[in-house]
């Protein structure tokens, strides 16, 4: 169960992380990283905020699609790990937008 809102926003802030570890139901070029629920982009946001580096873990469906409410820009992305599904051109694409694309 996950938690969101203003609680878990107010916490976030006060934290210094070194590593937020998070998955997307969105990520596109020209969109970012986006989730359905406002709620839950504002908390990842929060979370991005009190990281140091953020990884992406997120299958190749997620590339090109975007959700309703963006939490991040790329460039706020340290790397995204994704599957070798993903095409290599595609993977480079995304890698210019600034974060390092790790495929598996």
């Amino acid at each position: 169960m996950g938690t969101v809102d203003r609680w878990a926003t107010s916490m976030l802030s006060e934290l210094n992380v070194d590593l937020t570890v998070m998955g997307t139901n969105g990520v596109s070029l020209e969109r970012g990283l986006t989730t359905p629920d406002p709620a839950v982009a504002q908390a990842k946001t929060a979370a991005l905020e009190a990281a140091r580096q953020c990884v992406l873990v997120c299958e190749h469906t997620k590339f090109g699609v975007a959700s309703f409410a963006k939490f991040a820009d790329l460039n706020q992305v340290t790397w995204i790990v994704t599957g070798k599904q993903l095409p290599r051109a595609a993977a480079q694409r995304y890698s210019e937008a600034g974060p390092k694309i790790l495929r598996v």
